[in-house]
């Protein structure tokens, strides 16, 4: 089994972008279509997900899915199963700064905390 990451590696958004939307299969909400040459609507709310590394579990009343390095996933709601999403719906990701920064000098204390968001949920 692959080693588990911090969730910080794998994004946890709840955007993308809507053109992505018709591409992806995911069904929008009853009655709203996406008209020729319009401004597609807005995708519908959800949790989406895009795993950088290793390997995360999203389990919900609905259901579970595993989703490995590469995957995308998407659920409507808590109590609707998740599923794998073909390709990126249009998620962007930054690795957050401590995973760039050098490690520290041996002998050294750690460096005081920052303020700085490591990861954000939206």
């Amino acid at each position: 089994m692959n080693k588990l990451t911090s969730v910080s590696l794998a994004l946890l958004a709840a955007l993308a972008s809507t053109s992505a939307l018709a591409q992806l299969n995911i069904p929008l909400p009853t009655g709203i279509t996406t008209k020729p040459g319009g401004t597609p609507p807005p995708l519908p709310p959800g949790l989406y997900v895009q795993v950088i590394d290793g390997l995360i579990n999203v389990t919900n009343k609905g259901g579970t899915q595993n989703f490995a390095a590469g995957q995308f996933g998407y659920t409507a709601a808590p109590f609707q199963a998740p599923v794998v999403v073909p390709k990126n719906p249009g998620l962007q990701f930054t690795l957050p700064p401590a995973f760039s920064a050098p490690p520290p000098v041996s002998g050294t204390s750690t460096a005081p905390k920052s303020n700085a968001v490591d990861c954000e949920v939206r």
